[in-house]
């Protein structure tokens, strides 16, 4: 009988020129070949939680900051639905949601504030004015 062949209580001998074949990888090795390969990128959810920090920062300026504040948040929305459907990076996605969610609250309040208070609107433009002149 050939050496190569299977026998109870012997040891395989692998052909010539070809490494042993193994079941698990030897101790010590890692296997890096699936690393970023579990799912697709998720730029959409960076996009959207980058835009609504941006939106966040630049708040004293009402046009831009609405402007970003929309775009982050369905960007996020976008990026949150991508990462249910197994794309990457769902907790940044959450986070530009949660973010978006907070800031367009507070935005709108302190609007609310100011438009409800035509006194401190005065008060404002009078300063304004004040400094202008001087």
């Amino acid at each position: 009988m050939p050496p190569n062949q299977n026998q109870p209580g012997q040891n395989q001998v692998p052909p010539v020129n070809q490494p042993p074949q193994m079941d698990r990888p030897p101790t010590g090795y890692q296997n890096n070949m699936n690393i970023g390969q579990e799912g697709a990128s998720n730029g959409v959810a960076v996009a959207g939680f980058v835009l609504v920090m941006v939106s966040v920062v630049l708040v004293w300026i009402p046009v831009i900051t609405t402007i970003l504040w929309l775009v982050g948040i369905v960007l996020s929305i976008v990026g949150l639905s991508n990462a249910n459907k197994g794309a990457q990076k769902k907790g940044l996605a959450l986070s530009g949601v949660i973010v978006a969610a907070i800031a367009g609250i507070l935005y709108l309040g302190s609007v609310a504030f100011v438009l409800s208070n035509p006194d401190l609107l005065e008060e404002l433009e009078e300063s304004q004015e004040v400094n202008y002149l001087h």
